[in-house]
């Protein structure tokens, strides 16, 4: 008897439900790589403040380091050459 019914059922539409499952699934896949590039960051902001803490003459805040008013033009080429003999 359920069969009977099932049959005279209409056939759905299943392609709003097949294109949110489509787009939930980009967001998941979204989700993973997003906290991947967190993590990265994080360990990469480590890195760059060890290696400030080895930087000669350099403020202690890696801020004050990165801003404008610190900022040294690099050394000329003939310069460069002279430290190299």
């Amino acid at each position: 008897m359920r069969e009977k019914q099932l049959k005279t059922l209409p056939e759905a539409d299943l392609t709003s439900l097949r294109d949110a499952l489509s787009a939930a699934a980009g967001a998941t896949d979204a989700n993973k790589t997003l906290s991947v590039s967190e993590s990265e960051v994080k360990r990469l902001i480590r890195e760059i403040k060890d290696l400030h803490k080895e930087l000669t003459g350099a403020p202690e805040d890696l801020d004050t380091t990165a801003s404008s008013r610190f900022q040294r033009s690099p050394p000329s080429v003939a310069l460069a050459k002279s430290w190299r003999r």
